[in-house]
């Protein structure tokens, strides 16, 4: 198994914009990718960092979605900056 963790800078003064841009956009387009097992969205504790979690079955999968993430990035005018797009092996799942 495979992880894309995204690391994006939050607006905490428009969590309410965040949160609606991850449940009608992200998530769904998240679910599309080939090979996609799961997501979990995470913000920091003082709400100006945000962690994406994206599992996917395989390698390929996962660089693949990492590089269409990329490609794509954030649109103009959205209260989310991306950061950085890193794939990671998942060694051990408790």
């Amino acid at each position: 198994m495979y992880v894309v963790i995204v690391e994006v800078k939050l607006d905490p003064d428009r969590m309410t914009e965040v949160r609606q841009f991850l449940n009608d956009v992200i998530a769904p387009r998240a679910r599309e990718f080939a090979g996609f097992e799961s997501g979990h969205w995470l913000r920091s504790s003082d709400g100006d960092a945000g962690r994406s979690l994206l599992f996917f079955e395989s390698e390929n999968a996962a660089r693949a979605a990492a590089n269409e993430i990329q490609t794509h990035g954030v649109p103009e005018g959205m209260p989310v900056v991306m950061e950085d797009v890193e794939t990671f092996e998942v060694l051990v799942q408790a």
